[in-house]
């Protein structure tokens, strides 16, 4: 499988433990699929020495000329790949490198990356949630590769980067191609109520990108490419903090931040 990216550049996200691993998009790229948990090969020439090309796996469908973000889960031996040009998400056994199947039900490449899908991609045992380009969050059933709920963001562009709670069951994802910008605070529970809709960021001129929780601060951290520092989401907690800029009071559904400016106390760029 020679994979062949997207023509707008970013980073690879990764990590190598016992925890799910994003790998995120890059510029041309090999994936070695029994040897993601391991190592991802990047744009780095330092971090992709000592790879090599294992395996090519064939993909059934259309070639592969657009795609997004994939996503490993080491537990249960899956690769996922976001396939705008099957209109799906592929699915891949990491212990035989072989493809399993597909998802479809997405929109596919429209001829814009700001409302093709599927998008961002992330995986939560039995489940994977799929950002789509009508900005829709999808939940797969992995066991049965059906998409069992789709929840609306409320946006006119594509769902793409998110981030997982899992000990909080809850999963942040961001419209960043919308203007603005805008992220979506959804329960993992059953129904996938939203808990917080429409999360802007103040000043943030040139969209949002890639979330993380953090588990030891019990904060989600949004990137902002433009126009604002780095923004921190505090979806649980009411009390004030003074690290860079963002807090979402818990009583209120609205997530319009700039009306919670008594708790934005601080704004700091990062070296």
């Amino acid at each position: 499988m020679n994979l062949l990216h997207e023509s707008r550049p970013t980073q690879i996200h990764s990590q190598v433990s016992t925890e799910p691993v994003s790998i995120g998009r890059t510029c041309r790229t090999l994936i070695q699929i029994s040897a993601l948990v391991g190592a991802a090969v990047c744009a780095n020439p330092a971090s992709a020495a000592g790879t090599q090309l294992v395996q090519m796996i064939a993909v059934p469908g259309n070639p592969l000329a657009s795609y997004d973000i994939s996503w490993v889960d080491p537990t249960r031996h899956h690769y996922y790949l976001a396939d705008r040009s099957n209109a799906g998400v592929d699915i891949f056994d990491t212990r035989t490198n072989e493809f399993v199947g597909r998802v479809g039900g997405f929109v596919g490449f429209t001829g814009s990356n700001d409302t093709s899908g599927p998008d961002g991609l992330v995986a939560d045992g039995d489940r994977l949630y799929a950002g789509n380009g009508d900005s829709t969050l999808k939940v797969i059933d992995v066991d049965s590769m059906q998409i069992v709920n789709s929840v609306n963001t409320g946006g006119a562009k594509r769902v793409d980067e998110m981030a997982l709670d899992t000990a909080g069951q809850r999963l942040l994802v961001v419209n960043n191609a919308d203007d603005p910008a805008f992220m979506t605070l959804i329960s993992t529970k059953k129904g996938n109520p939203i808990l917080f809709g429409h999360v802007t960021v103040p000043g943030a001129t040139g969209g949002l990108e890639q979330p993380a929780w953090d588990q030891k601060t019990k904060r989600f951290y949004i990137s902002v490419p433009a126009g604002s520092p780095c923004s921190i989401l505090r979806p649980a907690w009411s009390r004030p903090y003074s690290t860079w800029a963002v807090a979402v009071h818990p009583a209120s559904r609205s997530g319009q931040l700039s009306t919670f400016s008594s708790v934005v106390e601080r704004s700091q760029q990062l070296s």
